[in-house]
């Protein structure tokens, strides 16, 4: 008994610990997904949450965050709403966030419930989700809730469902075309912006691992040509997006995520190229979102996006800003309210004539999300929006409607089941607005004889009202009810989509009511035969020997063997992605007939139909899948990035696009030495490698074996020479300055009260001390002051010859007898660097110079604290980040500031700026070090010194002790006489 208690024991203690150990690795992989999930990168965190699930299938939490997640990805948010109907069964008041430990949804799981269920046009829930979610929120007896819960958003919301119904009810006829290749592709092509004349695109995509700005432009065909990738030229992260386009396409506004901080910049197109993008000033940038800006026809207004709260009406509105300069912009005017509401407005665009804006809106009349509005301009004011209509605005977000032609046509992306793969660009146009003409479209189709019925396909065409011209013809296939599309309400809209592997690769939507006729203008009379009778009440027999094939290999065709009758007509219709791309007819002379048809990728269906004389028909379906086999591995050397550390090395971040679950193997080579070898495990689809180059010139071979054990290799070779000692100084201070920390001392109540140049600079000392910052940097601050402190090199030489001495003087002597040689006031310092090597003179020398030329200066302090705030006004560590590869190449600060001015991101003003820091950076450093020398000679002398003073030291107590041992040795003896004495 007593063993098998021990044996018990043992068993519940290992059982223990498993499950111990589950959940532990279950709650790592939940708070992996929960870090995804709370930065809004719902696209990682769903896989951790479905692992999550699989093992925790009661856990309602996490089916709440799945649910979540997908209703916030584009093209997937239909995923949402079984995951949200899973997790409203068990929900709390009492939840806690970013805990593996809460297994119950919070009641707003209801409420979101409702959202899917709109962006899903089920409207009819979706006002049971939101009435359930307020009646639940309604019966707490939490007073907190009435802060917690914005009742103005829930009423918005069963508003939005009204709206939706009501909308529906009416839609607008367009046509929407897709632009097809080359520009949609797999990915997500949005944000689209065209000149005046139509002849310049620009837009935005959704790359496989950064987002990127393209730019293309009309052959003489009228066809876009190729688009080019302009990130390079523009200088900037993936964190961007366009947002506006000039009338003559040649100014490009820019959406940029400045580390959390939506800012808007400008760029110039001078003979093809880009220039670096630019920060609008202040007047459009500030401490709030700024989201999007666009021009005005005649390039004089901008009107642009914001979040500020001085003159706001609630969350993003609309503001318009003159132009003063070709770069600057004038004080903006919020739009007001007949515009704006307490809810987020976005993307305006005005036509190219200038009267109507185009807008759009969580806050006016809409359908749910973002819905498009337009407003016509009146003298000096805005009509009421109208909702564009359905079913261009849909239940979900509709964003980003850029008009073109007068508002007559315009451009947008939209998800498609028949597109390229994502979001597509597709231009429309607009059919119902008030002041243009109506579209109707007509198709009519005869069957009057033998012929004609046999025909495969038939014309619809779409025709202008006012003038009769043809603007487009359709060709479908003959089964045109394929193309019909049913909308909820009861009312018919043709959708007719052209084959994507078409010349043009053009789709279109027409939205417009239609009829189709079939006339038949005189009937068909045919023989009955005695063997027609005798089939007139049979069914014909049609017998596929498979109903499902699959391959894998593009070489061979798929063989469909059929028993069927002979004597019968059988007609095939193949269809893919929904698409009838092939029909066929055929006449069967004997009982078994073979098929074959060449598969394209994914799946095909194939309708059989076999109709006898007396028109019996019997069908049979066929389905075929077609994956290919893997045959080529995915690696692609996308990007190099240079960053320069603070001791002068450089790195470099190789950025790999890579196949998912493959193997990864890097060579490094140094001087054509193999140094290292590595293996990584693919689990995402992009990889950085990062290399600190060693010796000249290093070599990286990159192979990469996919599952399927092919083998793709990659070859990248960085040659690198190590920057000079004055750059690696420079480097090491540029790492360390505070900027933020000096700009809080610039607004010190003793630096603004200053009365004159020597107070300021002696406060600036006084403060930086008081403050434990480093006396090097604000010399370094000083010396950039003095250099900035005028623009005219002449002037400067001339000051500081006068107001110099000794051996200093006689180098500016020189200098001042040869001004034409200095081009600019950082050459003089360079100068005066040089010649410290030869003249008896220091860099703190060189340093007392400068600031007694700013004593001596009429500059008010004002001006110099101005300037002051404008050197620090760029984060100069940000400068060795996110480098692109022509950095590897740098060595010394002419190297460094070569960079920088090929870069196109600073003015020259800028520019000026940050070469004077740099300069106070090694003038500063240099100081410091020649003050350690100092320091050192210093104390080389003390230790001789020291051992002079501890040798006589030591003499001295040497003779101390002698004596007073000798004074000792003489008392004791006469001691010692004393007692003999006493003794006798």
């Amino acid at each position: 008994m007593k063993r098998f208690f021990i044996l018990l024991i043992t068993c519940l203690f290992f059982i223990s610990n498993s499950f111990a150990q589950e959940y532990y690795e279950l709650e790592e992989i939940f708070l992996d997904g929960d870090s995804w999930f709370s930065y809004e990168d719902y696209e990682e965190a769903i896989p951790l949450f479905l692992r999550v699930l699989e093992e925790d299938s009661l856990n309602y939490n996490v089916m709440y965050k799945i649910g979540f997640s997908y209703l916030h990805i584009p093209g997937q948010k239909s995923k949402s709403i079984s995951y949200l109907e899973s997790a409203i069964q068990k929900t709390t008041f009492n939840y806690r966030n970013n805990t593996y430990s809460e297994k119950f949804a919070p009641v707003d799981a209801l409420f979101y419930l409702g959202n899917a269920y709109l962006v899903n046009n089920r409207i009819d829930e979706a006002i049971d989700a939101y009435s359930g979610f307020q009646n639940a929120i309604t019966r707490t007896k939490k007073l907190a809730n009435k802060d917690i819960y914005d009742t103005d958003y829930i009423t918005r919301q069963f508003d939005a469902c009204r709206n939706a119904l009501h909308l529906q009810y009416e839609p607008v006829s367009f046509i929407a075309s897709n632009l097809g290749t080359p520009v949609n592709t797999r990915f997500n092509e949005f944000n689209a912006i065209v000149s005046g004349d139509g002849s310049t695109l620009v837009f935005t995509a959704s790359l496989q691992f950064y987002d990127a700005i393209f730019y293309s432009k009309k052959d003489s065909a009228g066809q876009w040509n190729y688009p080019i990738n302009i990130m390079g030229q523009l200088g900037i992260d993936d964190k961007s997006a366009t947002t506006g386009l000039s009338f003559n396409g040649t100014e490009l506004y820019i959406y940029r995520d400045d580390n959390f901080d939506g800012n808007i910049y400008v760029s110039y197109l001078k003979e093809g190229i880009w220039s670096g993008a630019k920060k609008l000033g202040e007047n459009i940038n500030t401490k709030y979102w700024e989201s999007h800006a666009s021009l005005s026809p005649d390039n004089q207004k901008l009107y642009f996006v914001s979040n500020r709260t001085d003159d706001g009406y609630g969350d993003l509105d609309i503001y318009v800003s003159n132009r003063l300069t070709d770069s600057t912009w004038g004080v903006p005017e919020n739009l007001g309210d007949i515009i704006n509401t307490r809810w987020n407005e976005n993307t305006p665009f005005l036509t190219p004539d200038g009267k109507r804006l185009f807008f759009s809106s969580e806050g006016h009349k809409g359908m749910g999300g973002y819905d498009i509005f337009y407003s016509e301009k009146n003298i000096d004011s805005w009509s009421t929006p109208v909702n564009i209509g359905y079913p261009i605005n849909s239940t979900d977000d509709d964003i980003f409607f850029a008009p073109n032609e007068n508002g007559s046509f315009a451009y947008c992306s939209q998800f498609s089941n028949k597109g390229f793969g994502g979001q597509d660009i597709y231009r429309f146009q607009l059919l119902d607005l008030p002041g243009y003409n109506n579209l109707i479209v007509e198709g009519v189709k005869t069957m009057d004889n033998e012929e004609d019925r046999n025909k495969k396909d038939f014309s619809i065409n779409i025709i202008n009202k006012a003038n009769q011209d043809t603007i487009a013809v359709l060709k479908p296939d003959s089964g045109i009810v394929e193309y019909q599309y049913q909308t909820p309400l009861g009312l018919n809209h043709l959708i007719y989509e052209s084959l994507q592997n078409d010349k043009t690769g053009d789709q279109f939507y027409i939205s417009k009511a239609y009829d189709i006729r079939e006339i038949f203008l005189s009937p068909l009379v045919q023989d009955v035969s005695d063997d027609d009778v005798q089939l007139a009440d049979t069914i014909p027999e049609i017998t596929p020997e498979n109903y499902f094939y699959s391959t894998n290999s593009d070489d061979r065709n798929i063989k469909i063997k059929l028993s069927l009758q002979k004597g019968n007509k059988l007609f095939v219709n193949t269809f893919y992605k929904d698409n009838l791309i092939n029909s066929e007819e055929f006449d069967i002379n004997k009982d078994d007939f073979i098929y074959e048809y060449k598969p394209l990728e994914g799946k095909s269906i194939i309708k059989f139909k076999l109709v006898d004389k007396n028109n019996n028909v019997r069908t049979e379906e066929v389905s075929v899948s077609y994956i290919p086999k893997d045959l080529i591995a995915e690696l692609n050397i996308d990007e190099q990035i240079i960053s320069l550390s603070e001791n002068g090395n450089k790195s470099v971040k190789i950025k790999l696009s890579v196949e998912k679950g493959s193997k990864l193997f890097v060579e490094t080579f140094v001087d054509n030495q193999l140094i290292n070898s590595e293996r990584f495990d693919i689990k995402k689809e992009s990889f950085v490698y990062e290399l600190e180059p060693k010796g000249e010139k290093s070599k990286l071979n990159f192979k990469l074996v996919d599952k399927h054990n092919n083998v793709k290799n990659e070859e990248i070779v960085i040659s690198h020479t190590p920057v000079n000692k004055d750059f690696a100084e420079v480097l090491t201070d540029i790492s360390s300055f505070n900027g933020q920390e000096f700009r809080t001392l610039l607004g010190l109540s003793e630096i603004t009260s200053s009365n004159s140049a020597p107070d300021l600079i002696s406060q600036i000392y006084v403060k930086v001390d008081s403050m434990g910052l480093s006396l090097e940097q604000a010399q370094t601050l000083i010396i950039a002051l003095a250099i900035s402190s005028t623009e005219n090199s002449n002037e400067f030489i001339s000051k500081l010859y006068h107001i110099s001495e000794e051996d200093l003087n006689t180098v500016l002597k020189s200098v001042n007898s040869n001004q034409a040689d200095f081009k600019n006031n950082i050459s003089v310092i360079k100068h005066l660097d040089q010649k410290s090597e030869t003249y008896n003179y220091g860099y703190f020398d060189i340093i007392s110079l400068l600031e007694k030329h700013l004593y001596t200066s009429d500059i008010p302090v004002n001006v110099l604290i101005a300037n002051l705030e404008n050197i620090l006004k760029s984060d100069i560590s940000d400068l060795l980040k996110n480098m692109d590869a022509s950095a590897i190449d740098i060595v010394s600060i002419e190297d460094f500031k070569t960079y920088l001015e090929n870069k196109n991101i600073y003015s020259k003003a800028e520019l000026d700026l940050i070469f004077a820091l740099l300069e106070g950076m090694l003038i500063s450093s240099k100081a410091a070090t020649e003050d350690k020398i100092s320091a050192t000679d210093r104390t080389k002398v003390q230790p001789d010194t020291d051992v002079e003073t501890n040798k006589w030291m030591i003499l001295y107590i040497s003779i101390a002790g002698i004596l007073l041992g000798l004074i000792i040795i003489y008392f004791n003896r006469r001691r010692d006489k004393a007692n003999k004495k006493s003794n006798r």
